[in-house]
């Protein structure tokens, strides 16, 4: 005769079944000049990939973008131009105790392709990730961004976080834009209205003419005036 065994204790059941609320990361936060700039980059090359960094805080599991770098329109495939930007942000970064740091990696392909992280970009995103360990990506869909522009779209971003040796695209929630995206959209607009754009600095540009600044302070202090709710 088989031998009834007790049925698990509620102990053994929720350590093997956590609760969902666990297991959800929380949202990666976004501030608007961070995500504007990347708009910015990718409409000034909008035939060729673009690609930068994110700078801001990782505090355990929560991570918050509070600027973004225009890193390459050109130079993305070659490993020197990658060294020496990567070296030279995270000085840029080091020089004040507390301030942001490399916390991620952005792309934007050419307008019309397929919004996918290429084998270019995988490569430099797992290099931040040896050095950033809860380092994020953040892809602009230019599908999407078409729709957000006519306001049909919550935003144009797919986001990735790395687990198990891959990136993982991550539901779209989980891009928190500080102030909202109607305001990103209405200053969007008003940026590509007023070319701002055609000022915004990459690193490739830097290459080119060392007086070429890639920290666009001047981008910054306009793309402020310009986002609604800050006009004065």
């Amino acid at each position: 005769r088989a031998r009834r065994h007790p049925p698990p204790s509620d102990t053994v059941r929720q350590s093997q079944s956590p609760s969902s609320d666990a297991m959800v990361p929380p949202p990666v936060s976004f501030e608007q000049l961070a995500v504007l700039k990347v708009l910015l980059h990718a409409a000034k090359h909008p035939q060729r990939m673009v690609s930068g960094l994110l700078l801001g805080s990782i505090s355990g599991s929560t991570v918050s973008v509070v600027d973004a770098v225009p890193l390459f329109h050109n130079s993305s495939a070659l490993a020197v131009p990658t060294e020496v930007a990567l070296g030279q942000v995270e000085a840029y970064t080091q020089q004040s105790e507390g301030g942001p740091r490399i916390v991620g990696y952005y792309q934007a392909d050419a307008r019309m392709q397929a919004a996918d992280i290429g084998p270019i970009s995988r490569r430099l995103a797992d290099k931040l990730v040896d050095r950033y360990s809860r380092a994020v990506l953040l892809l602009l869909d230019n599908k999407k961004l078409q729709a957000f522009v006519k306001g049909g779209a919550a935003h144009p971003f797919d986001l990735f976080d790395h687990e198990n040796k891959s990136w993982r695209r991550e539901p779209a929630e989980r891009v928190a834009i500080a102030g909202g995206t109607a305001m990103l959209r209405e200053g969007f607009s008003a940026a590509l209205a007023s070319s701002s754009h055609r000022m915004l600095v990459d690193f490739d540009d830097h290459l080119d003419d060392v007086g070429n600044d890639w920290c666009n302070p001047g981008l910054e202090n306009m793309g402020k005036m310009q986002l609604p709710g800050q006009l004065r």
